[in-house]
């Protein structure tokens, strides 16, 4: 039932293509295709290789507005409004529609005097965000600037670009926001004016660009959040969120028939937790927790009542917090990202649950045998497993090494052939 309910809601395949289709048409666009008019050449640089803030411009002139703000079918004949109002809209591939505007959102800092040698100069530094000297530019909610826009302080999180295990950085609610118009010459114009105006300097810690992607042809509405992160050391940082979400979860017949069995599993797990329940307490805590199975239903458990609690808070915020028709930009990348990582979790807790077979197999005297002889073997595994991941560290650093010898080596070769021929 499970499994069924978390494939029935997410519509997999449909979530599945319609993420990949943002990906094909926007985020792996080219910076210039090759057969756009009056491009002599092309530039195969994409979002996730922009190195710094003038492409990032190349990329807002590029694919940004001929992607998200083009209105034509592929022979320059015009779409027209595909809708039965009058009202502009955009589109994405062939059935995907942008949901209300466009916004940007800047988090700036705030330079802080600096002299790193003694008796020496001072710099002004503009420290990265998870530094303790970085001071943020804020402003009284509703602040409006030439160039930076907008100051908003209750919007969704902006989360940083992991760069490993536990390195998410929180940037916050607040930033400068700009929303785009429908058109594409109001928001080459704003573009411009950006460009011009230095919106990009050393202040700028990170900039994403969300929007909302609908598609009624198969009940999925995907939010997007594109993002640079630039760093002290200038290098920049980028991802990407494509969160697909269901438009409605009980209107359908379909809708109705896994709501049904969405009770059905309700229940069960109220039975099962009652069942688990009165015999952590006939067992008493310690002698129930001794099992390595009775660990395990306890995770399963718990992990069940998380996702169902994260299922309901979804579908209240969705259904009532949310404004669909009258708000001017929707600001949903919380909700996806509260629906994507309840998702997560579901596929791990789906694993927790099938690895609960073997408890049942027990019951078999054959496969018994083998947790037995396991059991009796765990010792000399263990120990088997520690020297063989001395080996495999080993493996891996030697690997790491070579690789940074041979980067070295290739950089001094290409600077070897570039002074040579500039000789010549």
């Amino acid at each position: 039932m499970f499994v069924y309910i978390q494939f029935e809601l997410r519509r997999v395949f449909d979530s599945h293509f319609g993420q990949a289709g943002i990906r094909d048409a926007l985020v792996d666009e080219w910076l210039v295709e090759p057969d756009m008019p009056h491009q002599p050449f092309a530039d195969p640089r994409t979002f996730e290789t922009t190195g710094n803030w003038e492409e990032y411009f190349m990329w807002m002139e590029g694919p940004f507005t001929s992607v998200l703000f083009r209105n034509e079918w592929y022979n320059e004949q015009s779409r027209g409004n595909y809708t039965r109002s009058q009202k502009p809209k955009r589109y994405l591939g062939i059935q995907s529609h942008i949901l209300g505007k466009i916004i940007m959102r800047q988090v700036r800092g705030k330079p802080v005097p600096t002299q790193v040698l003694d008796d020496g100069e001072m710099y002004d530094v503009y420290p990265d965000f998870e530094d303790s000297s970085f001071v943020p530019e804020a402003a009284a909610n509703g602040t409006v600037h030439p160039v930076y826009g907008t100051y908003m302080t209750h919007m969704s999180k902006i989360e940083g670009v992991s760069t490993g295990p536990m390195t998410w950085t929180q940037f916050g609610r607040g930033s400068w926001m700009h929303l785009f118009e429908h058109d594409q010459e109001n928001a080459t114009k704003l573009i411009q004016h950006l460009k011009k105006n230095l919106y990009c300097d050393q202040a700028t810690r990170v900039i994403s660009i969300d929007f909302v992607i609908i598609n009624p042809s198969n009940n999925v509405m995907i939010a997007v959040r594109l993002m640079w992160e630039s760093t002290t050391q200038g290098v920049m940082r980028h991802k990407s969120h494509i969160m697909a979400m269901p438009i409605n979860m009980y209107r359908t017949f379909r809708h109705k028939i896994r709501a049904g069995v969405e009770a059905c599993f309700v229940i069960g797990l109220f039975w099962f937790t009652a069942i688990e329940i009165h015999e952590l307490f006939q067992h008493k805590i310690g002698l129930y927790l001794s099992s390595m199975w009775n660990r395990l239903e306890v995770i399963n458990i718990c992990l069940f009542w998380f996702g169902l609690g994260c299922h309901f808070i979804f579908f209240y915020n969705w259904a009532f917090k949310v404004d669909w028709i009258s708000s001017e930009y929707l600001d949903i990348f919380d909700l996806g990202y509260m629906f994507q990582l309840n998702a997560r979790i579901a596929a791990g807790n789906t694993l927790l649950s099938f690895l609960k077979v073997f408890k049942y197999l027990q019951v078999s005297d054959r496969f018994n045998l083998l947790w037995i002889t396991l059991g009796k073997a765990a010792h000399d595994l263990i120990s088997f497993l520690i020297i063989f991941s001395l080996f495999m560290i080993g493996f891996g650093v030697v690997g790491m090494v070579s690789f940074y010898l041979y980067t070295v080596f290739c950089s001094f070769v290409h600077n070897a052939q570039i002074e040579f021929f500039s000789f010549d």
